[in-house]
């Protein structure tokens, strides 16, 4: 049997690379090399008719999760180029973007119908919006569902779809005390504003009262405002109203010569205000004359969650 010299074999493998016989349709005469040039070259038409790069954009949406009444929930959309990260909000395109929430009450057929709508914003690497389902809209048992869809990208130059996405979920009772942003969860520090003009006849005046549970009163500041006090006025004193009061500011400390312009009479201590108690100021000798309004401040925390002042 003969043999193929080495040079005639690769003659035959790769026929000299023939450029101009790498192109049109595949046929026999065409050699193995310009096969391969072939295909790289439908290979890189393919890609290019598929979005080029384009199909370097990663996408991911956050989780559906089941949201409270009354809550706010986000929904965000992350878009990435896998070489250079996140894409910039202004190679983002919301323009054309769809965004619809539906509700389903009682396994019903979903329906927007009453519910606010939904508004996505935008920023570098991803579309988003902090939605609230307003206790008004929304009822524990509901599920909603939102569709999003038509945003686009560009990417290495090239437009790049994002694919649409759905979130659904239930919508849960509102917790009476678990969340961490509800100031009256027990031992939680709380505050209370009021004021006070001191233009009034000698008498006991209310600044707050315990409400709902129990709370321990921790600090209180009253604030003068910008002149001295003076008129009838000789004192003001802070207490509660129980049978032995406690005692927050003393007449003594109230004097009127400690009520100078901007003075400010600060108390820090424990009081326990049961639900009802108040907390009153005491005006002695007389009223003021003119307007003179005092800010109170006072710093607190429930004993058993849900307690506060008002």
């Amino acid at each position: 049997m003969a043999r193929h010299e080495s040079g005639s074999v690769l003659r035959i493998l790769f026929g000299w690379l023939d450029v101009a016989a790498a192109t049109g349709a595949v046929g026999t005469a065409k050699k193995f090399g310009a096969y391969i040039k072939q295909i790289v070259t439908n290979t890189e038409w393919i890609v290019a008719a598929l979005g080029g790069a384009a199909t370097q954009m990663r996408t991911a949406q956050s989780d559906s999760a089941a949201v409270e009444e009354d809550a706010y929930q986000q929904f965000s959309i992350s878009i990435m180029d896998v070489d250079t990260g996140a894409v910039a909000s202004a190679d983002i395109d919301i323009t054309g973007i769809s965004a619809v929430i539906e509700k389903s009450t009682g396994g019903a057929a979903f329906s927007a119908v009453g519910l606010t709508a939904i508004v996505f914003g935008k920023e570098n690497g991803r579309v988003f919006v902090d939605y609230r389902f307003l206790a008004a809209e929304w009822a524990a048992g509901d599920v909603y569902k939102i569709v999003v869809s038509g945003i686009t990208a560009t990417v290495g130059g090239d437009t790049a779809y994002v694919p649409a996405m759905v979130w659904s979920n239930l919508i849960t009772e509102q917790a009476d005390i678990s969340a961490d942003t509800d100031p009256q969860v027990m031992g939680r520090a709380q505050v209370a504003a009021t004021t006070i003009d001191l233009n009034q006849a000698v008498g006991s005046y209310v600044l707050f009262t315990g409400a709902t549970q129990a709370v321990i009163l921790e600090s209180l500041i009253l604030r003068c405002p910008d002149i001295a006090a003076g008129g009838a006025l000789t004192s003001i004193a802070i207490a509660t109203d129980d049978t032995t009061p406690g005692v927050v500011i003393s007449a003594a400390d109230g004097a009127v010569a400690n009520l100078t312009a901007e003075a400010q009479l600060a108390w820090d201590g424990g009081i326990y205000i049961p639900v009802g108690t108040e907390i009153e100021l005491t005006i002695a000798g007389g009223a003021h004359g003119v307007a003179y309004v005092c800010s109170v401040v006072a710093k607190y925390r429930s004993v058993v969650s849900g307690g506060e002042l008002t």
